[in-house]
């Protein structure tokens, strides 16, 4: 079941790369359909900035799994949540700091522009911590199922969510502005129920910079 999920998501992407630029220019001409398509790859860049820490979490986490090590699976989550919060965050001041500096567009002058890149990359933030957090934790827990359901939405939301509010007659702004939300939402949402399964056994934390330190070259 994990493969063929894998499989449908990506064959999502797939179809949803061939039909988004023609519904974006159809919709927004090429001015709508360039800055859209900016900005959102200019934030994307955030969600991919995890420094190989969540490929580190993932081994590790099911490492401390199948030990039966509770303790040490705790203090390695909450640790690598931090980790990518803090990466997550750090990227995104640098990407909106930049972005807004750059862009130049009507929609910038009313203010929707400025609200839509923010909230694109915050959703880019979120997609780092929460969803690698979630994405470790499922895969250290051997809920592969789970961790492709949640990557098949979101392939949903982020490959034809764009094109069906373009079709609409939404603004690029406000497609952007929507597509964020409900991304950040189903983060969240999936951040939730993974938190859930995390063991609970107290004790200090693993220091941030312990994982950043071992997930080097990962």
């Amino acid at each position: 079941i994990p493969i063929f999920l894998s499989m449908v998501s990506l064959g999502i992407s797939l179809v949803a790369q061939f039909i988004t630029p023609k519904a974006l220019q159809d919709a927004w001409g090429d001015h709508g359909y360039e800055l859209a398509i900016g900005l959102q790859g200019l934030a994307g860049y955030v969600a991919v900035g995890d420094a190989g820490i969540q490929a580190y979490l993932t081994r590790h986490l099911a490492l401390l799994h199948q030990r039966g090590d509770t303790s040490a699976f705790e203090k390695t989550v909450g640790a690598g949540l931090r980790a990518l919060l803090l990466l997550g965050t750090g990227f995104g001041v640098l990407v909106v700091i930049a972005g807004l500096a750059t862009m130049r567009s009507p929609a910038q002058d009313s203010g929707e522009g400025a609200v839509a890149f923010i909230v694109t990359t915050v959703a880019g933030i979120v997609a780092l911590a929460c969803g690698g957090f979630s994405t470790a934790v499922e895969y250290g827990l051997e809920r592969y199922v789970r961790s492709q359901l949640f990557s098949l939405g979101r392939s949903v939301i982020t490959g034809f969510g764009l094109p069906l509010l373009a079709v609409g007659n939404v603004s690029p702004m406000r497609a952007l502005i929507c597509v964020g939300l409900i991304s950040i939402l189903l983060d969240a949402a999936r951040f939730a129920l993974a938190r859930g399964l995390v063991p609970r056994s107290g004790g200090p934390p693993l220091p941030i910079r312990q994982v950043l330190w071992e997930a080097r070259g990962s």
